[in-house]
């Protein structure tokens, strides 16, 4: 593990100072908590997913306003910069729980105009069954 760890370190990029994290435990509930966040937004992607599935009017809405793909693709984009680049700015609390509220929204928003481009079988089934 030596050979991972930074060689040039300042003491101004330590975002983490107070922290164990040669602890077991810290390292845990730091692992529970980033997983449980993206079980969220997993959550939150997939149930607005199927409800615009089974929605006929969501289906409609999202087939003739087209450039709702690419609003949520750039927002994605910007979103993903944003929290790669600015590193102080989305390790401060408030702050990064909004950048990833507003990364998900962009990322559902996407997901969901993609999926009304294709016709799959499954949503045929059970809406006719």
């Amino acid at each position: 593990m030596e050979n991972f760890r930074r060689t040039q370190y300042r003491e101004d990029d330590d975002l983490t100072e107070g922290t164990d994290w040669t602890d077991g435990r810290t390292r845990r509930h730091f692992i529970s908590k980033v997983l449980v966040i993206i079980g969220f937004q997993m959550a939150f992607t997939a149930g607005c997913t199927v409800g615009v599935l089974f929605w006929p009017l969501a289906i409609n809405m999202f087939q003739r306003e087209r450039y709702l793909m690419h609003v949520g693709g750039g927002g994605m984009l910007v979103g993903s910069t944003v929290i790669f680049c600015c590193r102080r700015l989305s390790r401060k609390v408030p702050i990064n729980y909004f950048l990833l509220i507003v990364y998900t929204i962009f990322t559902t928003l996407m997901v969901c105009s993609v999926t009304v481009c294709y016709e799959t079988n499954l949503c045929k089934w059970f809406i006719w069954a």
